[in-house]
């Protein structure tokens, strides 16, 4: 009889997926530091772009602290900077950590984040039972190449070694999973640990999921 199970490999995001983030939660660290209305901080904050090049290994933290400063135009300290950007990453997600418990048991397992190394550094700490389910951690910008990109996926691929269908892409980002899904591999847009393994049961992976997924509390 020929396997069911024709996922033989599941890639995962982090950000929104394993651990919780708020992007309001930096913006209003950076108002209070800096005296100033949230609007003011947040509009800038959010319409910015920059971000993607330390994402993509192409920007230092000092750098990109000194271009939000220019574009906030106010006082902010570098070590508040840095405060305020670690407060968008939240605590690790309801369940996800039994999830990938069960997942590991069950398939190869990897990560592949769009991230930068400060917040890398904050989420290792944060996040080690959860991380210690991953064979590996791919992160942006050592791969030099961001979501939806498909440099990354093809990076993650070829260490797989697996023919793209036999992987499960999952990922918060409709427009990150439609990347994935155009290169082959079978996409899910997570919606909460129990969303999740239930899209991995229909592909043949023996899971029974348990969690849910936390709303930033603003």
């Amino acid at each position: 009889m020929a396997d069911r199970r024709v996922i033989q490999a599941a890639v995962f995001d982090l950000g929104g997926v394993v651990v919780d983030i708020c992007v309001e939660a930096t913006a209003r660290y950076w108002a209070e530091a800096m005296q100033a209305d949230l609007a003011e901080v947040l509009d800038p904050f959010m319409d910015d772009t920059r971000y993607q090049l330390m994402e993509r290994g192409e920007m230092t933290m000092a750098d990109y602290h000194a271009h939000m400063v220019r574009r906030l135009g106010g006082d902010l300290s570098f070590q508040d900077f840095v405060a305020g950007w670690n407060s968008l990453l939240r605590d690790p997600l309801p369940g996800v950590e039994g999830l990938l418990a069960e997942l590991a048991a069950a398939v190869r397992l990897v990560a592949l984040t769009n991230t930068n190394a400060t917040h890398a550094a904050r989420w290792r700490h944060t996040c080690q039972a959860e991380l210690a389910h991953f064979e590996r951690v791919f992160v942006s910008y050592e791969i030099g190449a961001r979501k939806p990109e498909p440099a990354c996926y093809r990076h993650v691929l070829d260490y797989l070694a697996l023919p793209p269908e036999r992987v499960a892409f999952i990922d918060d980002s409709p427009e990150n999973v439609a990347a994935a899904e155009a290169l082959g591999m079978r996409g899910i847009v997570a919606e909460g640990t129990d969303q999740i393994a239930r899209r991995l049961a229909e592909l043949g992976v023996p899971l029974n999921g348990d969690g849910g997924h936390s709303k930033c509390s603003g």
